[in-house]
């Protein structure tokens, strides 16, 4: 796919001003088809690919997800002591 000439690019504002000029019942059918997962298929894939290879991380780690955030938590709590001392006294 070619790339356009910037110049050639559409705006969010020309967008706008085309909507607004679509009837009430044409923006309700935009609004729809732009909320339905038409648009959200593909970050959700991402994040559903994200999440299956994070779980196999862990598992082949033998972590648990609650191992995980009690690690974290403590890694930042550890960060805290070491920049602020004497804070949570």
């Amino acid at each position: 796919m070619a790339m356009q000439n910037p110049e050639q690019l559409t705006t969010l504002n020309q967008v706008f001003k085309l909507v607004d000029q679509l009837s009430p019942d044409e923006q309700e059918q935009l609004r729809l088809k732009l909320n339905s997962t038409w648009v959200l298929r593909p970050r959700n894939k991402a994040m559903d690919q994200l999440r299956k290879e994070a779980q196999r991380a862990l598992n082949h780690a033998g972590v648990t997800v609650d191992e995980l955030k009690q690690e974290v938590e403590r890694i930042k709590e550890e960060r805290l002591a070491e920049r602020f001392p004497g804070l949570g006294e």
